[in-house]
């Protein structure tokens, strides 16, 4: 989700897709079994994001990227933090008394410690006030461990990433949970490195002498694959470091997916202004969606549905979330548009990007 300087339409216009499938995977709805929209989407949602920061990895020095790396992400992530927790004081702590407990250590410390350990989950002595930015650290990881590896001979860097697959491997059996995402970013990095392996050794990968109803028939291919495999492997959640039932499966799914999305990408008509902006600030709408989601959910439920009473717990149909996924991506153009002008900060960015990056 980091910015960066040299714009590819079809990158764009996957990350587009990614993110819509990001807010659409957190709206709480109805199903039941393996086979589930989120269970579909979390196949391949997040591998597709680092599958494309690996494409567009410039692979700098150790040195440089820790620094650059330090400003693009973590410094954000450290903001949108602070900014969610506030949030989650106000609505989930203080409007939940049966959840939390009336004392500074869960008001106060516990979500402070949750943002330095930075993982996707609550622990017994720590509260992640939001959880979706893990991703943030566990792509920080991914970036540095990419450098450190720039160097080396092609059997050390299957090595190495060999390395992070048994690692992750034995994280997820024995249920032990790293601090600071790095079981996540174990699970991840082979992804990611295949973006940086496909961008080193095939250059472009738009495949532009490939016919437009030749990269649909794979499209359509492609999805009906990964409704076999989710099927058979259930859930995956690379934030807790869970593979679902089969680690093959869970590489399966997630490269079929990246396949469907890019080539998809590829067939759609580039994005125009509005679509771009949104694409261009993936990171800023991770930080806001959640506190523009809960809004508009509320709207959505009363004004759309016609219903009353609403908590913010209630379950939907998938052509409900849908609708109310676009609604909450549409509505994030306002906080993308305004941060990238007046607080770059929050998106990674030194200043504002000019139009022709």
């Amino acid at each position: 989700m980091e910015q960066s300087t040299s714009r590819i339409n079809w990158i764009d216009t996957a990350k587009l897709i990614g993110i819509y499938l990001m807010i659409l995977g957190h709206v709480e709805m109805y199903g039941q079994g393996t086979l589930t929209v989120e269970s579909l989407i979390y196949a391949f949602h997040m591998p597709l994001f680092f599958f494309l920061s690996g494409l567009v990895d410039k692979q700098k020095e150790l040195k440089e990227t820790i620094i650059k790396s330090f400003r693009q992400l973590v410094i954000p992530y450290l903001c949108w933090y602070l900014i969610n927790y506030l949030w989650w004081l106000i609505i989930a702590f203080y409007r939940h008394p049966e959840m939390y407990e009336r004392t500074v250590n869960d008001a106060v410390f516990k979500p402070l410690l949750g943002m330095i350990l930075a993982v996707g989950h609550d622990t017994s002595f720590s509260t992640m006030a939001y959880v979706q930015l893990w991703f943030i650290i566990a792509l920080f990881w991914c970036k540095i461990a990419s450098s450190f590896i720039s160097n080396c001979t092609a059997y050390a860097k299957l090595l190495f990433v060999v390395g992070t697959i048994v690692v992750s491997l034995v994280l997820s059996n024995v249920g032990i949970h790293l601090p600071f995402s790095i079981g996540s970013a174990c699970m991840a990095f082979p992804i990611y490195y295949l973006g940086v392996f496909v961008k080193d050794k095939v250059g472009d990968i738009s495949i532009p002498n490939i016919a437009v109803w030749k990269k649909a028939i794979v499209v359509v291919v492609a999805f009906g694959l990964i409704l076999v495999t989710t099927y058979f492997n259930g859930k995956v959640d690379i934030a807790n470091v869970i593979f679902g039932n089969n680690p093959l499966l869970y590489f399966v799914g997630a490269i079929l997916g990246i396949i469907m999305i890019c080539l998809l990408a590829q067939i759609l008509p580039p994005l125009n202004k509005f679509f771009s902006v949104l694409a261009r600030n993936t990171l800023v709408i991770l930080g806001v969606n959640d506190i523009l989601g809960l809004i508009m959910l509320k709207a959505f439920y009363v004004i759309v549905l016609g219903r009353t009473g609403h908590t913010g717990t209630e379950s939907y149909e998938p052509w409900q979330a849908m609708i109310f996924s676009a609604l909450v991506l549409v509505i994030c153009y306002i906080p993308c548009l305004l941060i990238s002008k007046y607080l770059p900060i929050l998106a990674g960015q030194k200043r504002k990007i000019s139009k022709n990056e």
